[in-house]
């Protein structure tokens, strides 16, 4: 069995290093897909580690090149691994082991949340990341995780993301998650959504999931989607756990709020 890992990237010069050095000696393929014109040194980083690099037209989000990356890797298994995350040593130990159980088809690792200086969880969130190619799904829609038809399983090996700064602020949420909000919201009235090896059943899935959004996007009912989204984020993501990670169901609920809002405005 061989790891293809993909990387779509957008100027990451400062990450890029130390992520394609994890993957050294155990990924078989690395494939970059660059959103847009590259204007600092991530390509020439990328070429030392002989990855396959694509340019492609700027968009903003990562979505919008998924599927596309996908179709570019070759090999058994995929790795989805972004330019601020890196494989632990005890990850990158067991990857190959990983792959060789015939009985799984996808793994999560633990991803626990930096504040810029230090990690302020521990043993939680997880993230899907690793997935056997011919069982694995994804429909190109922000917030949408790849999936599985085959069995999934939740690994206390750890994922490493430590950007350089705290993504869990206030102020950086005003200034970059509000930008994700707005190009999320305006995906609700695309008609050309991209996917990977969806089935019929997969795809009415997400269909009826958008339509269902789009359906209750209304200013009145914003506060109840930003108490949903701040359960999610308690439940799902064990944000519970924590003291710190209140704040990041708090900022959740802000963007379930504010997308919301977002979503109305773009169908007036």
């Amino acid at each position: 069995m061989k790891i293809s890992a993909f990387l779509v990237i957008y100027n990451e010069e400062k990450h890029i290093k130390r992520s394609l050095d994890s993957l050294r000696d155990v990924i078989d393929e690395i494939v970059i897909v660059h959103d847009g014109k590259c204007t600092d040194r991530s390509l020439e980083i990328a070429k030392d580690f002989g990855a396959k690099i694509f340019i492609q037209e700027h968009r903003g989000m990562r979505e919008f090149h998924q599927v596309f990356a996908i179709n570019q890797c070759k090999y058994d298994w995929i790795l989805q691994i972004d330019a601020d995350e890196f494989l632990s040593p005890e990850l990158k130990k067991n990857l190959r082991n990983l792959i060789e159980n015939k009985d799984i088809d996808a793994y999560s690792f633990v991803w626990p949340l930096w504040n810029g200086k230090q990690y302020i969880t521990k043993g939680f969130p997880q993230k899907k990341v690793l997935f056997r190619k011919n069982k694995m799904y994804y429909f190109s829609f922000p917030g949408k995780d790849p999936g599985t038809y085959g069995n999934l399983v939740q690994s206390d090996l750890v994922l490493e993301h430590q950007p350089l700064y705290n993504n869990y602020t206030f102020n950086r949420f005003r200034t970059k998650w509000m930008k994700w909000i707005d190009v999320h919201a305006k995906f609700f009235y695309r008609e050309d959504f991209d996917n990977y090896n969806c089935n019929e059943d997969v795809l009415n899935r997400f269909q009826n999931s958008i339509d269902k959004q789009k359906k209750y996007a209304n200013p009145v009912l914003a506060p109840l989607w930003m108490i949903q989204s701040i359960v999610v984020s308690m439940l799902r993501h064990g944000y519970w756990k924590s003291f710190s990670t209140w704040k990041v169901a708090l900022l959740q609920g802000l963007y379930g709020y504010y997308l919301c809002i977002y979503i109305w405005k773009y169908r007036k």
